[in-house]
C-alpha cells in the first residue's frame, strides 16, 4: 500500500481516496469539481483556469 501511496503522490494524487473512488482526484481535478459545484459554467472553468473546454469536460 505504501508503494501505491508514493506512485500516487508522484502522479500529483492524492493517496487519501474517498470509499467508492477507484483512484483519488488530482489536485486540478478538484479545483474544476470545486469551480463547478460553486456553480461555475464550464466555459467560465475554462476561462479561470486556463485550460481547454475539453479538459474541464473529462474531469
Amino acid at each position: 500500500m505504501a508503494r501505491r501511496d508514493a506512485a500516487s503522490l508522484q502522479r500529483g494524487r492524492n493517496p487519501a481516496a474517498p470509499p467508492g473512488l477507484a483512484e483519488p482526484l488530482t489536485d486540478r481535478e478538484l479545483e474544476v469539481l470545486r469551480l463547478l459545484a460553486a456553480g461555475r459554467s464550464n466555459q467560465r472553468v475554462t476561462h479561470d483556469l486556463v485550460v481547454a473546454l475539453d479538459t474541464v469536460k473529462s474531469t
